[in-house]
């Protein structure tokens, strides 16, 4: 008998409740990841949220025949928003959704989920990779703010640390250094060497992952200067190229569009109280590419359409602006909308249109 399983969010080792409906009365299971997936049969459904630890959970039950359907935090609150206010519910809290919420959302608006296929499953897999990545990469950086805060600490209040005296600011850099490691030199702290080595572990997978992926070769192959770990930022914090209607629809995702006085970008201080639909991880895939573009990538084909643009807007030299504040501020003003500019080319006119594309074209395949 084919069941079906209904859940918010599944940590991998934490229990918490799934709904299903396989039998004559739905009932609730405690289950985690790994004990959703010894249940899950082929031919069963799984309905569940989009982010976190669902993108592994979703491509591990796609793999075993699973059919997964997924909803956006956006598609699910907007919802039970209206739901709450017809039940004259206008505290403005956040619902905080579960597998009720989940379960009522399929039962009666299952159109509001997208269903994975095999495509999609290459977004999930990039997803659940990255994270790994992602996540070692930031316990690494934690990690080093933190030793060498304990240094610095230890140095001013001891006049030592790690064993060393320490009675000059280039002595105690000269301490970090050797600890945390600089260039190609191998850091004397053990345990960050493990986080580098866990990082760099990741780091290779990911890269793996996402050069093998024929969805990564089609939208990103072509485009110089964006490489599997930069595209993989962009997959993770896109996932579904079906949310956005419209190719300016990404962008506005992406903070990438300015409102109220010409000119300016969304933000939190000029957004009057607004909802901004600003995605971080979005917003920082397109900061990365941008330093990507305007630092190393000159010689590409979009780090040159970056630097034309700015000499268009402030045609000057560097020893021209080091002369003038006004140039200085002119310069930078005409740097950053080259790089918005720059940005959203790549999101409209490359990234929106070449993913609608391989999804069409999978689609296609799979019916033919």
């Amino acid at each position: 008998m084919q069941s079906q399983y209904f859940a918010s969010y599944i940590p991998i080792t934490r229990e918490v409740a799934v709904k299903t409906s396989g039998g004559k009365e739905p009932e609730v299971l405690e289950l985690d990841a790994f004990g959703l997936m010894k249940i899950l049969k082929s031919g069963d459904s799984l309905w569940l949220m989009m982010g976190s630890t669902n993108a592994a959970v979703a491509f591990g039950a796609f793999r075993r025949g699973v059919e997964v359907h997924q909803i956006s935090y956006l598609r699910a609150s907007s919802k039970l928003k209206l739901q709450q206010h017809d039940e004259g519910d206008n505290s403005g809290k956040k619902h905080k959704l579960t597998a009720d919420d989940v379960f009522v959302l399929a039962s009666g608006h299952p159109d509001l989920f997208y269903s994975v296929t095999s495509a999609q499953s290459e977004v999930l897999e990039i997803i659940a990779n990255g994270n790994e990545f992602f996540d070692a990469m930031e316990a690494r950086k934690a990690y080093a703010n933190l030793a060498r805060s304990r240094i610095q600490q230890n140095a001013v209040m001891y006049g030592r640390a790690m064993g060393a005296d320490i009675t000059t600011l280039e002595e105690l850099e000269e301490l970090v250094q050797k600890q945390l490691g600089i260039k190609e030199k191998k850091p004397a702290d053990q345990s960050f060497q493990i986080l580098l080595a866990r990082e760099a572990q990741f780091g290779n997978r990911l890269d793996s992952t996402v050069k093998k992926s024929n969805m990564f070769n089609h939208i990103f192959g072509s485009v110089d200067g964006i490489g599997p770990k930069i595209a993989a930022r962009f997959i993770t914090a896109i996932e579904r190229i079906e949310r956005f209607e419209r190719p300016e629809d990404l962008s506005n995702y992406a903070g990438m569009l300015p409102r109220g006085i010409k000119g300016k970008m969304p933000s939190r201080r000029n957004s009057k109280g607004a909802t901004l639909s600003r995605d971080p991880g979005l917003n920082t895939a397109c900061f990365l590419f941008q330093e990507q573009m305007f630092r190393y990538g000159r010689n590409t084909e979009l780090g040159q359409m970056l630097i034309k643009q700015v000499q268009r807007n402030c045609p000057c030299a560097k020893e021209e602006r080091r002369k003038d504040a006004e140039l200085r501020k002119k310069y930078s003003g005409a740097v950053k909308e080259a790089r918005i500019a720059v940005t959203r080319y790549l999101l409209e006119k490359i990234i929106w249109p070449r993913w609608n594309e391989y999804m069409a074209m999978k689609t296609a395949s799979a019916h033919q």
